[in-house]
């Protein structure tokens, strides 16, 4: 399995809540608690109902719950209301390939980098369902774009790390 960087350490810091049952629901996910976030997310929802960080935070809770109409059909909305974002899609790519939807989770993958083709969690994961599916040449493709983005990003953790010091 290949592993890229990511930005949760940095990003975390500066996550943005539309609401305070937002930032709620986004403590009892940390703290495990499903459930209790779920509830919290639709009561966010409920002040701001078409957020589409808050529906895709409460997708993946639902994801969590392993409930995929729910989960589903908030990754669906988020997507219709912001559908320039390339991590609307790489969210819902991701939750179709726990759902068992390979070629769906294929086709938002490829939305999610044609529209942030920087993104090397989106490029490796793309690259891991075309493995997977027999696409060895296109997948080694994205593995070895991956592979060069993770290292700029760890360069620019270097540099972040620098700066917060």
């Amino acid at each position: 399995m290949r592993k890229v960087g990511n930005f949760v350490g940095h990003i975390t810091k500066l996550q943005m809540f539309t609401n305070s049952k937002h930032k709620a629901a986004h403590e009892a996910i940390r703290k495990g608690e499903v459930d209790t976030a779920i509830l919290l997310y639709t009561e966010a929802l409920n002040e701001a109902p078409n957020d589409c960080d808050i529906l895709s935070d409460r997708a993946t809770a639902f994801l969590h719950k392993k409930d995929k109409l729910r989960s589903m059909t908030d990754f669906d909305k988020a997507v219709e209301l912001d559908p320039n974002y390339s991590f609307r899609y790489a969210a819902r790519a991701f939750a179709k390939q726990n759902f068992g939807d390979i070629d769906g989770a294929v086709e938002d993958y490829r939305i999610a980098v044609e529209l942030d083709p920087d993104d090397a969690v989106a490029q490796n994961n793309l690259g891991m369902l075309l493995e997977q599916q027999g696409y060895k040449k296109e997948a080694d493709e994205r593995f070895a774009r991956a592979d060069k983005l993770s290292k700029m990003e760890d360069q620019l953790y270097d540099v972040i790390d620098d700066l917060e010091r």
